[in-house]
This record gives structure tokens, sequence and C-alpha cells, in this order.
């Protein structure tokens, strides 16, 4: 009755009962801003366009979702995309990504696939923020993903694995939501998670080890398998490990492991240290990075079980996330971006201690204090909002900004579509995928970028490597499957997909037809080509006119495709001024005066060498310090009669790759 009576709230005792809860103070607007220009710098790595033809799965991956939507399920089991193995058996680890990328495609187009990469991406980005603040301060946590994003940039490529990142963030956070709510039942929600992820993309194991690792700590600390967070995390592991059974290969696709005796080493499979050896100091930041964080990451490992010593309750999750993801990233380059996500919730977490302690420390001098961190705040959100693309150049090098596809990425398969072009095809692998979307089922590959997973060593190892490596090899490939067209990625591959083009461009069995910078296309010099032959051939004497939109395109990729295909043609004049006027616009370009060097060695005089000796110097001055750069400086010093300083680089070049066989051949022969 007595509230009955009340008298009616006004406007003032209303504002006065929620004003507070929904009062935003300078804080919480500046922790905001902060969150989101990491954000948007973490969204500015992503913002380039896809580059269909460079050696991407992408396009494969979308013919296997339109495959599977229509009914057509054998591209699960076999190599039907082949016509040199086509029951070959292909572990297939990611169709459903297939699916949502093809889905994504048919509704957004190439626009909507780079916004679905940037969500999902961010999505985990946000997440992983969010775990580490139950666990850390927000400004030490912040400082933690800023460095992260160093690391996080090695893979930004629309791939399966970007839902892995995603699956990563969310087992991390719900573990951690888990650990605060042990009588909560949404953990099991990572059930249905783990089907999906099995089917999505190889790196599903994970899963399996996030829960059962939390698990093994939560038991450890207790020794009581009936204690609920104990009972249940256990519970979870088994029920993830028999979902996970449920994928087109059942328990072979779950114990397949790719070999490690490929004929063909994958890129993104190689160890660390190669690429150390391989790269400019500056060209990978996440190579360049990874050190220094790794050594952090360890030491944050260390304060975290030091500080558990005396109650004995060991951070065995955060332990292993760390340690484990660093080690693996040593081992195998595409780990590192794993490892960037489990960074800042590992060092945050072994640092906010003695963070909590400085700031109360600095706290004690008052209004320095204040000022100082006015002072930090500010340089750290400037040093964010500065970096946002066009910001530091490592974080952006060789990619092409903007959305949908790159220039030039469908040029090639228009050529082929249009000039009724047809096979059977000799391919290198890199552009397998991107010949399956385009010409599959009227076309299919010779070979694609699956390699083990859906070709046989004897056959990579035994048949395609030797007649591209192996001019004695190639007429008996060529007899054996009788190509019509050659189509290649020409900057995949490494050195010998370079001279097989070069052979084949002063074969006379052969013509030149196509040249974008992705792709290029020869057919057979023959009759039933004459129509393609007779309008598009590119030869010695009209390449200059046939390639004058490249070689005069303002973009850096198609100056340097011309300049190439000028070299390879043996234009070397034409080339060498090609070269020189791209180093006028882009005077940094080290691997342009890497290239420049090359062709001064060529002749083998010693008024090349000298010059190929300049070249290199300025190479090495712009950044391209690689054990190929000294190397090649050895062999210019040794042919110019300057033993001490080819001595002196070949040595150079072995401390950065101690397997260059060539450097320690001439070294050798410098040492008699």
């Amino acid at each position: 009755m007595t509230a009955l009576l009340s008298p009616k709230p006004t406007a003032a005792t209303i504002n006065a009962m929620t004003l507070p809860h929904l009062r935003i103070t300078k804080e919480t607007a500046l922790k905001a801003l902060v969150f989101g220009a990491l954000l948007a710098l973490y969204a500015s790595l992503q913002l380039y366009t896809i580059d269909l033809p460079a050696g991407d799965d992408l396009p494969r991956e979308m013919k296997i979702g339109q495959l599977v939507l229509a009914g057509n399920f054998d591209i699960l089991y076999d190599n039907t995309f082949s016509y040199t193995e086509p029951q070959q058996i292909f572990y297939n680890h990611h169709w459903l990504s297939g699916v949502v990328f093809y889905l994504t495609w048919s509704v957004g187009g190439w626009y909507g696939l780079v916004f679905l990469k940037l969500l999902v991406l961010l999505g985990a980005f946000a997440l992983i923020y969010l775990a580490a603040l139950k666990k850390a301060n927000f400004w030490l946590v912040s400082v933690c993903m800023f460095l992260a994003l160093c690391l996080l940039s090695a893979r930004t490529s629309l791939r399966p694995e970007i839902f892995s990142y995603l699956f990563v963030a969310i087992y991390f956070y719900m573990l951690l939501r888990f650990e605060e709510q042990p009588q909560s039942k949404a953990i099991f929600w990572l059930v249905p998670l783990q089907l999906v992820w099995v089917n999505i993309h190889v790196f599903f194991s994970i899963g399996i080890a996030m829960v059962g690792a939390f698990f093994f700590e939560k038991w450890y600390h207790t020794r009581d398998l009936r204690n609920p967070m104990v009972y249940t995390s256990g519970i979870l592991t088994l029920l993830l490990a028999a979902v996970s059974l449920i994928n087109p290969r059942g328990l072979l696709g779950v114990l397949y492991y790719y070999p490690s005796n490929f004929p063909v080493p994958i890129s993104e499979n190689r160890s660390l240290i190669d690429f150390l050896h391989m790269l400019p100091f500056l060209d990978k930041i996440s190579v360049t990075s990874f050190v220094p964080l790794a050594v952090l990451c360890v030491a944050s490992v260390g304060l975290l079980m030091w500080r558990a010593r005396h109650s004995k309750k060991y951070p065995l999750f955060y332990a292993a996330a760390g340690v484990s993801t660093v080690a693996l990233s040593v081992v195998i380059y595409r780990a590192i971006a794993l490892f960037g996500l489990m960074f800042p919730l590992v060092v945050a977490a072994g640092l906010d201690t003695a963070w909590r302690r400085g700031r109360r420390w600095l706290e004690g001098y008052g209004l320095l204090w204040v000022w100082l961190r006015r002072i930090g705040i500010g340089i750290f959100l400037a040093l964010i909002i500065a970096l946002i693309y066009p910001g530091w150049e490592p974080f952006y090098r060789d990619l092409n900004r903007g959305l949908g596809l790159s220039p030039h990425a469908e040029e090639s398969a228009r050529f082929f579509t249009e000039h009724k072009l047809r096979g059977p095809i000799l391919n290198n692998p890199e552009i397998g995928s991107y010949l399956i979307w385009y010409l599959y089922p009227q076309e299919k590959v010779f070979v694609d970028n699956r390699y083990a997973d859906a070709y046989s060593a004897p056959f990579v190892g035994g048949v395609y490597i030797p007649m591209v490596t192996n001019e004695k090899a190639w007429p008996i490939g060529l007899s054996a499957f009788k190509f019509n067209t050659l189509f290649f990625y020409h900057y995949g591959g490494g050195s010998y997909v370079r001279n097989f083009i070069y052979y084949r461009m002063h074969d006379p069995e052969w013509v030149l037809v196509h040249v974008d910078p992705f792709a290029v296309i020869f057919v057979r010099n023959d009759p039933q080509n004459s129509a393609v032959i007779e309008c598009c051939a590119i030869t010695k004497k009209n390449i200059g006119e046939r390639l004058s939109a490249l070689a005069n395109a303002p973009r850096f990729d198609d100056q340097a495709t011309a300049a190439d295909f000028f070299y390879l043609m043996g234009e070397v004049e034409l080339a060498n001024d090609r070269y020189f006027k791209i180093l006028q616009q882009w005077p940094h370009e080290g691997k342009v005066w890497m290239t420049l060097a090359h062709i001064a060695l060529g002749p083998g005089d010693k008024s090349g060498a000298e010059l190929a000796a300049i070249y290199i110097q300025k190479a090495i001055a712009e950044g391209f310090v690689t054990a190929e750069a000294y190397a090649t400086l050895g062999v210019a010093y040794s042919r110019t009669n300057q033993p001490e300083l080819a001595k002196e680089a070949l040595r150079e070049a072995l401390r950065l790759n101690p397997d260059r066989e060539d450097a320690k051949n001439l070294l050798e022969t410098l040492n008699p």
C-alpha cells in the first residue's frame, strides 16, 4: 500500500537512478579508442586483393564447395581434378571451408570473400583480447596485442586456416569462462564446433589438445577425477576426439599426417630458420620479430611457474599454450600466427603482477605519474594510428591494397577460353588451383598444390620434377603426355620454372602466346593452334610491342614482368633499360638490383663482374641482406681477381645459410 501511495518519480529522480549505469567515463572512452585502433590496424593488414593465380588454394576450394553443393561427393575422396592420377586418394580436410567460400562468393563476389576474411580474423582477434583481459590489466593486454600483430601479419591469406584461428580463440575464451563458472554447461557447445572444425581445416587437433591440456592442469591441481571441473573437461576431451571421427576419411582422416619425405617441400611447412636464411631481414616482419617475442613468451611462462612454486598450482595450460606454439613455429613457419594468438594471453598473464607493482610504485610520484601515463598512452595510440595503412612499409610489403581481385588475375583464364585452347595441359602446381576453378571439368590439371594430399611421391618426384628440371627428360614426358598447352605461374616453384620457361621460349616446337604478371601460356607449334599463333605469338622481334602495355603500366609488378620476359627472350638491352626505369620509380627495390647483377654476370667477363659487384652492394644497402646476395657477390669478386673480398662475402653467405652449397664449393676453390 505504501508503494502505491509513493510520489511519482520525477525526471531528475530517474536520471539519478539510471545515469550512473549509463555514464561513459573518459577512461572507458580512451580504452574503447585503443581497442578500436588496434582492430583497425589488424584490419588494414587484411585489406588487400586476392592474387588468384599465385599459388592460392582458394579457387580450388571454391570449386570443391560448388561440387559438394551440387551433390558431387567424389571430390571428397578421389583426385578427380587431375588427368594424371585421378584415382589417387585425396585427404580432404577442408571441404566445408570450400562450401563457405563458394556460398560467400555466390552472394558477395570476390569483395564478399575479403570481407569474410576480415570478419573471421577480427572476431578471433577480439576474442583473444577479451580472454586476455580476464587475466591481466587492459593496458598490458593492449601492448601485448600490438606486439602480436607482428606475428599475426605472417598469415593474412584467405585460406581455411582463418577458421582455425577463430576456433582457437573461441576455445580459449570458453575454457576461461568455464574456469570462472564450472557449473555452466555452455562449454559443451565446443562439441558441435569441433564437428565443424574437423571438416573445415586440418588444425582441428589443436582443439582437442587445448581441452586436454586444460583437463590435465585441473587434474594435476586436485588429483580428483570427481572434481566437477576435472570430470567435465575430461568428458569433453573424449567427446571432441570422438566427434573428430566424423569426417570423409574417419579414423584415417584423424591420423593422417603430411609425409616428411615428399619430393617437393611446401614453403609454409618449412622451418623458421629456412625463412631467416632466404629472406632479407625486414622482408617478413613476422620472422624478424619472432625471436625477441618468443624469448619474452618463454620468460613469461617462467614467471608464471615461479609464482606458483609455493601453492604448486602450476599454470600448465598457459605453459603448454606458450611453449608448444613457440616450438611449433620454429619447426613449421605456418604456425607462427598460432603463436601470435597465444602470445598476448601468455605474456599478459605472466607480466601482470610485475605490471601492477610497477604501476603502484609510479603512482607514488603523484602528478609525475599522471603526466607519464598521459604521455605514454598518447604515444602508444599515435603509434597504432600511424601504422594503419600506409604505415610502416614492412607490414605491407608486396601487398596489393584494395578489395576483390588483383589486376590481371583472370586474364590468363580468359585468354585460354576466348581462344578456345585445349589440353592436355602441363602446369606447375602453384597454378593448378586456379586452373581447377576456371577450366574444370572441360580441362583437368597435370598437378596442383595439394601435393602429397592428392598426388603420389613417385609421380611428383619421378615424372613431374625431372620433366621440368632436366632438358633430357623433357622429350620423354612430352612423348608420354602429348601436351598441347603449357600453363605456368611464372614466379612459382623456384629457379627451375624460370629455366623451363626460358628453354621453351627458345624451343621452335612451342610458341609463347600470353604473358601477364602471374601466368604464361605456350601452345604447341602445329596447325591446330595456327589461329592463336597468328594473332598472339610473342617473339623476339615483337616482344617489345606485345609487352609494351605491361612495360609502361603504373604498377611495379607489371613493369617487372615485362623486364623479366625481355631478359628471358634474350633482349638484354631492352631488359636493362626497363629495369633502370623501374628503379627510377622504386629505387629501394633490392631484388631489382640483384636481377641486374645476375644479368651483368651472365657473359662471364671481368667488366660484367665488376658491374655486378656494384649492383649487389646496392641491393644489400637497400635491405636485400640474404645468403644469395653474398654468395653472388663472392662470385663477382672471384671473377675480378679479388679473392680476399670473395672469401669474406662467401663466409657471410654461409653464416646466413650454412647449407648454401655454391658458396661452400667456391670457398673451397679459393682455399686450395
